[in-house]
């Protein structure tokens, strides 16, 4: 009896104190585990992999649509109305330009005496000019008389490219081409002579052009005409002065 009584109280106390292992170890099987499953960890890296080019793309979409230099018009948006007068700023923009034409009248000079003359400008540099003069001359005394008509055509370039403001020094030459006619008569004899007498020209002296507008031009300096009649050369120191309008 007293066996018993001692192998009851000795499975009793065991029971006890074993309980609370056997209860955990119930707990930690019924819970599920933490660690990820096999193969779980390559499946996440191949989709990330996989999604990075999208991203990338679309930040680069992004990107160039906020950094676009222009955007579309909205349909109820005009553009702005167009000034006719942009040509013109984008002229004053490239600096002073010189009156393009110009009408002078030049005493002496390459005609000898005078000469109504036209000039055009190009490349704001180079000035071509023609002109033209005219002298006729009678005298006449009893049964006799004589007349003489000079016609002197100049052509001259010259370079105008050295100024200051309106101010600036021309060098240039060229020709002049002297039509010359005469006649004489004495009672009832005539005679008369008709020519040509080419010449070469240069010339050097001080200018007075207007810039970016209408104005006077003035111009005066030094010259030598050369005289080519027949085998003969005859040189001429020479000048002229110039009054006339440019625009």
């Amino acid at each position: 009896m007293k066996v018993r009584v001692g192998v009851l109280s000795l499975s009793a106390s065991w029971l006890f104190w074993a309980a609370p292992i056997f209860a955990q170890e119930q707990a930690s099987v019924a819970q599920p585990t933490s660690e990820p499953p096999p193969g779980s960890e390559d499946r996440e890296n191949a989709a990330s992999a996989a999604a990075a080019p999208l991203v990338t793309e679309q930040y680069s979409s992004s990107a160039m649509l906020e950094t676009s230099p222009e955007e579309p018009a909205s349909p109820g948006k005009e553009p702005p109305p167009y000034d006719k007068y942009d040509s013109d700023d984008d002229d004053e923009e490239d600096g002073p330009q010189k009156a393009k034409n110009a009408i002078y009248l030049e005493g002496f000079g390459a005609a000898i005496t005078y000469s109504l003359n036209y000039e055009r400008l190009f490349e704001d540099a180079i000035a071509a000019r023609i002109g033209v003069s005219f002298i006729s001359a009678t005298v006449s005394s009893g049964t006799s008389s004589s007349n003489s008509t000079l016609v002197a055509v100049p052509l001259t370039v010259s370079w105008v490219g050295l100024y200051s403001g309106s101010h600036g020094l021309e060098l240039g030459g060229g020709s002049t081409l002297f039509f010359t006619s005469a006649g004489s008569s004495i009672g009832t004899q005539t005679a008369s002579a008709n020519g040509v007498v080419p010449s070469a020209v240069g010339f050097v002296g001080y200018r007075l052009h207007p810039v970016n507008k209408v104005g006077v031009q003035f111009r005066v300096g030094a010259e030598a005409i050369v005289f080519f009649n027949g085998p003969q050369v005859v040189a001429q120191p020479w000048g002229y002065i110039s009054l006339g309008a440019a625009f």
